[in-house]
C-alpha cells in the first residue's frame, strides 16, 4: 500500500518515525492537503515523490520537502493555495520544468513543493492564432504540436526546458531579434491568486498584473495556463558548430561584425560560447545559430560563422524549430551540479578580447584548485532581444526605442561539476568570476545594468537591474493582488521584490 494512500493518523506516525516530527506545522499542512487532494499528495519513499525530486535537472537543486503536491488542474491549484492560506508559516515552492540551477528556486526543504509537471496540456486554437499551454509542459512538446502546421511561438531553444519559469523570467528564443522577449508573445495568463481566486490577465483585464508577470517570476500568483500568439514559420537554417581554440580570433572578429548595428539582421539569432574542460584541459568554442529566413543566409554574418575553419563538429542544416530544440550533442546524459550567473554589456571587440582572456586565466587557475571536480566552465554570449513596444509592455525595463537587439550582448556563465564537496568553493568562484567580467565591462565603459533572470545567480539583484520605476510598479501590483504577502513570504525561492 502506497504511503500516500494511508490514513492520516498512520501517515503522521510514519513521518514521526522517520525523524521529522519536529516539522510540526509542515506536517499538518501536508495532512490537510492529503485529506483534500489525497490522490495528488506524496511523501518521501513514495514513487511519485521520488520521481519528482529526481527529475530536477541538477543534483544540487534536489531538495526534499515534507510533501510534494501534483495538481492536475487549475482548480486543484486553487484548492492548494486555499489550504496553504491556513498555514501561513509553511514555506512552499512552485516547480515547472525544474531547470533553474539556483537551490530553492523551484524546490524546498521541509515545506511543500507544488509540482506543476502534470499540468502540461497543449491546445491549438486556430480560430484566434493562439496556443494554450500548461505551465508543466516542455518546449519540445509545444514545437512538436506546432511544427506540422508550419507555425511557431516565441519559446525556448532547449526543448527540455519547462514553459512556466522560462516565460515568467522573460525568455530568449529563436526569433528574439525580430519578435522580442518570449514573454511578449503571451496574450493571456490564467493565474491563481493568494486568495485562491482564479483570474485572467491580459491586455483588457487585470492589465497591470499582465505586465508584471512578464519578467516578474513567481511574485504574484501561480500561472496555470499561458495563451501564446502563434505565427507562420517554415523551415529554419541553423545548427551547432564546435571549433578548436585556433579559431578564437576569427570568431571574435565575426561576433563583433554580427553586432555591428549597420549590419543588423533581425532574422538571425545565436549563442556563442567558450568552453574549458578541466579534465581534458582543452579549450574550445561553439555556436548554436538560427536564421528564420533560410533564403537570406547567403552572404550574411550567420554564413560567415559557418565558414570559419577548422571545425570539430557541425550540424548546420535546414529544419523545423522543434528539430533544433531537440538537438542533442551526446547520447549520454550525465548528472552534475551547476552554478551560473549573468551580465549584460554593449558589444565591443576590445571587451570581448578582455573577457576571453579573463575566461582563460580563471579556467587554468580553477583546474589546479578543483582537480577532482571534473569541472567544465562555459561562457555563453547571445544577443539581447528586441525591447517590447509601448503598446505591449513588459517588466524588464528596456525602453521601447532602445534597440538592445542591435547593440547589447548577454553573457551566461556556467560552472558544471560532479564533486559535491566542491559546491561551496565553486559557488564562490562563480561569483568572483562574474564580478571580474562585470568589472571589465565597467572599465571599458560598456556595462549595462539589465540582468537576464533565467541565467542569473541567486546572489544577483535582477529586479534592481530592471530599474526603479519597474520595480516599484511590480511592488504595487504585488500589494494589490497578493495583499497577504503569500508569494513574498511563503514562497522563499526566486528573486523577490523585497530583498
Amino acid at each position: 500500500m502506497s504511503l500516500s494512500r494511508k490514513p492520516c493518523w498512520i501517515l503522521l506516525s510514519l513521518l514521526a518515525s522517520r525523524g521529522i516530527a519536529d516539522l510540526g506545522t509542515s506536517i499538518k499542512a501536508c495532512q490537510s492537503l492529503f485529506s483534500t487532494l489525497s490522490g495528488h499528495v506524496s511523501f518521501a519513499r513514495d514513487q511519485v515523490y521520488e520521481d519528482s525530486i529526481s527529475s530536477y535537472a541538477y543534483i544540487g537543486t534536489r531538495l526534499r520537502p515534507t510533501c510534494v503536491v501534483t495538481p492536475q488542474s487549475t482548480e486543484d491549484v486553487a484548492v492548494i493555495i486555499r489550504v496553504l492560506n491556513s498555514f501561513n508559516s509553511v514555506a512552499f515552492a512552485i516547480r515547472s520544468g525544474g531547470h533553474n540551477t539556483n537551490e530553492g528556486f523551484a524546490d524546498i526543504k521541509d515545506g511543500v513543493t507544488i509540482d506543476l509537471s502534470a499540468m502540461n496540456k497543449i491546445v491549438l486554437n486556430r480560430a484566434d492564432n493562439t496556443v494554450s499551454v500548461g505551465p508543466g509542459a516542455r518546449w519540445q512538446s509545444v514545437y512538436d504540436a506546432l511544427d506540422p502546421y508550419s507555425i511557431s511561438v516565441q519559446g525556448g531553444r532547449n526543448g527540455h526546458v519547462g514553459v512556466g519559469g522560462f516565460l515568467l523570467g522573460g525568455g530568449i528564443g529563436f526569433f528574439s531579434p525580430e519578435r522580442g522577449w518570449a514573454c511578449d508573445g503571451v496574450v493571456n495568463f490564467e493565474v491563481v491568486l493568494s486568495s485562491g481566486i482564479i483570474v485572467n490577465a491580459n491586455a483588457t483585464y487585470n492589465t497591470d498584473l499582465f505586465i508584471a508577470l512578464k519578467g516578474g517570476l513567481n511574485n504574484f500568483g501561480i500561472v496555470t495556463r499561458f495563451d501564446l500568439e502563434t505565427y507562420k514559420q517554415g523551415p529554419m537554417w541553423g545548427g551547432v558548430i564546435i571549433y578548436p581554440n585556433s579559431t578564437d580570433d576569427e570568431l571574435l572578429d565575426t561576433l563583433s561584425a554580427f553586432k555591428d548595428p549597420e549590419r543588423f539582421d533581425p532574422y538571425a539569432m545565436l549563442t556563442f560560447g567558450w568552453i574549458y574542460d578541466t579534465k581534458t584541459q582543452i579549450f574550445s568554442s561553439n555556436i548554436a545559430m538560427y536564421h528564420s529566413h533560410p533564403e537570406s543566409v547567403n552572404g550574411s554574418i550567420s554564413e560567415s560563422f559557418a565558414n570559419v575553419q577548422p571545425q570539430v563538429f557541425s550540424s548546420i542544416r535546414t529544419g523545423s524549430p522543434g528539430s533544433f530544440a531537440g538537438e542533442k550533442l551526446s547520447p549520454i546524459v550525465k548528472e552534475y551540479y551547476m552554478h551560473w550567473a549573468t551580465t549584460t554589456f554593449y558589444a565591443s571587440r576590445t571587451t570581448l578580447s578582455n573577457m576571453h582572456a579573463s575566461f582563460r586565466r580563471n579556467a587554468i587557475a580553477l583546474t589546479e584548485l578543483f582537480a577532482s571536480a571534473n569541472l567544465t566552465i562555459a561562457c555563453s554570449i547571445q544577443s539581447v532581444p528586441a525591447a517590447a513596444p509601448a503598446s505591449n509592455p513588459n517588466s524588464l525595463g528596456f525602453q521601447p526605442s532602445s534597440q538592445p537587439e542591435k547593440t547589447l550582448l548577454n553573457m551566461g556563465i556556467a560552472f558544471q561539476y560532479e564533486d559535491s564537496a566542491a559546491t561551496a568553493g565553486l559557488a564562490a568562484a562563480t561569483e568572483r568570476f562574474a564580478r571580474e567580467i562585470d568589472q571589465i565591462a565597467v572599465q571599458d565603459k560598456v556595462k549595462d545594468n539589465h540582468l537576464y533572470l533565467n541565467y542569473a545567480g541567486g546572489w544577483q539583484d535582477v529586479f534592481e537591474g530592471y530599474g526603479a520605476e519597474s520595480l516599484e510598479t511590480m511592488r504595487r501590483v504585488s500589494r494589490k493582488y497578493d495583499s497577504s504577502g503569500m508569494f513574498q513570504n511563503q514562497v522563499k525561492g526566486g528573486f523577490k521584490l523585497y530583498r
